[in-house]
């Protein structure tokens, strides 16, 4: 069984899937696996810096500062980045969640990309938006403005059918989130 992890940026993906791991499942990360993309895979990178020659750093290589700053300025830029490496990312995701009994994958851009199909359960991360800004400027050291331009940049989880799938609202202590992964767990075994 494969089950996404998803939710806004800023939203407590990683840290709920930090959790599950603990507790001994396998997890996975599209975000892993981008950044795997970009440091060893040369066809990959190449095809990101022709696309994007403004992110290329002194030695020849993506500066990944240079490149969010370009596709969080244009849609249709992020969209080229996208069409680039969403399908080998998943690809390669799909491919090691295969060999798994039960794996879970934080997926940021699940709904983005269609790909909520492709699992056969999905969980997303819900949090008010004040403290998604919080956590982003924090983690991140973006501005304000930087930030809500990040999350205006993905799907609007207020439009998403929430009821189809399994919501954790991330909405207290790291205590508290931890008690919701030992119950999203048992719930999603469950069936």
């Amino acid at each position: 069984m494969k089950v996404a992890v998803t939710g806004g940026i800023g939203s407590g993906k990683t840290a709920l899937c930090n959790w599950i791991a603990q507790e001994g499942n396998k997890v996975f990360s599209c975000d892993k696996i981008y950044g795997e993309l970009i440091d060893f895979d040369h066809d990959f990178r190449s095809r990101i810096l022709e696309a994007f020659p403004g992110a290329r750093d002194a030695d020849d290589r993506i500066d990944r500062k240079k490149l969010s700053a370009i596709i969080f300025e244009d849609r249709k830029k992020r969209e080229l980045l996208n069409s680039i490496t969403h399908p080998l990312i998943m690809k390669r995701l799909l491919a090691e969640m295969g060999d798994y009994m039960l794996s879970f994958a934080e997926v940021p851009l699940l709904f983005e990309g269609g790909y909520e199909k492709l699992f056969d359960k999905v969980i997303i991360m819900i949090r008010n938006e004040d403290e998604r800004i919080d956590a982003i400027m924090q983690r991140s050291g973006l501005t304000y403005d930087e930030a809500i331009a990040r999350i205006k940049a993905q799907a609007n989880y207020d439009k998403v059918p929430i009821n189809k799938y399994y919501a954790v609202y991330n909405n207290g202590t790291l205590d508290d989130l931890h008690d919701k992964a030992l119950y999203i767990i048992r719930r999603v075994q469950e069936g």
